[in-house]
């Protein structure tokens, strides 16, 4: 069975991070992507193991443990 990238992405994020908070939506529909596509997320993650980094090294780490999974078509990823 093939993983959809959504749950690619929340598993790495899960497995890199140990996240107390994490939120992963598909916004594709919200874009011209088409039905079923997996190419624009959003994602909300909260953990320990971003404290006293700043936003950029927070999102550079971010990027690192996604980065099969933005090789695979992801084309937009906002982090919060």
């Amino acid at each position: 069975m093939i993983m959809s990238i959504q749950k690619m992405i929340e598993e790495a994020l899960i497995n890199r991070f140990t996240p107390s908070h994490i939120e992963v939506e598909n916004e594709s529909h919200m874009h011209a992507s088409g039905k079923g596509s997996e190419s624009h997320f959003r994602c909300v993650i909260v953990s320990a193991s971003f404290e006293g980094q700043s936003l950029l090294t927070r999102h550079r780490a971010v990027y690192d443990a996604l980065s099969e999974s933005m090789v695979r078509g992801v084309h937009a990823l906002a982090i919060h």
